[in-house]
């Protein structure tokens, strides 16, 4: 048995954190590029990605964003990490999406289920989240194309706080820019 190297390692986990683009919000994002190069399916994170967190329904814009991209040919779907069935179907039903709740990102069984119960291949998918510790780790480890956004909501919780902590820490350790664009940054 090969043991992986400590470059080898390095690699890995640069490879599973950094973010295929990076964008100030999801109106940001060139979907028509994106659709141009295959990409047919968004799996999309609901809270601080297209719902701030103390908000119970998507604004105009968002509702319309998700439109444009289903009018453009994309299925969408939801992945949350949010424990309330509740406020995810509630989201779903307005926006006239499906997806899950209690996903446990950055596991990905739950998007790889979503994959397979709605057929979709995921690497021709698109996955958009503002944390790269679950949203992004889950796009990249599916090799999905990941989108990490800038949080809608500025004020986040303690928690979430020393999570976006270590996030940035850990970017820069692995010496990953982090600069969001408004037209979206390839990287």
């Amino acid at each position: 048995m090969k043991w992986l190297s400590l470059a080898d390692l390095r690699d890995i986990i640069c490879e599973l954190i950094t973010p295929n683009t990076m964008c100030e919000s999801v109106f940001d994002i060139d979907l028509d590029g994106l659709h141009a190069q295959g990409y047919r399916t968004i799996f999309t994170d609901v809270d601080n990605t297209i719902l701030a967190l103390r908000d119970r329904d998507l604004t105009l814009d968002y509702l319309n964003w998700i439109e444009d991209a289903k009018r453009m040919g994309f299925r969408v779907l939801l992945i949350s990490n949010n424990s309330s069935a509740w406020r995810i179907q509630r989201v779903a039903t307005q926006a006239d999406v499906n997806g899950v709740f209690f996903a446990f990102k950055p596991s990905v069984a739950s998007i790889r289920d979503l994959a397979n119960r709605y057929q979709v291949d995921l690497t021709q998918s698109i996955m958009i989240g503002d944390q790269v510790l679950t949203d992004v780790l889950t796009g990249n480890w599916v090799k999905a194309h990941s989108v990490l956004v800038e949080p809608i909501d500025k004020k986040l919780s303690i928690i979430k706080l020393i999570q976006q902590d270590v996030e940035r820490w850990l970017l820069k350790k692995f010496r990953i820019p982090l600069s969001f664009a408004a037209s979206g940054s390839h990287l």
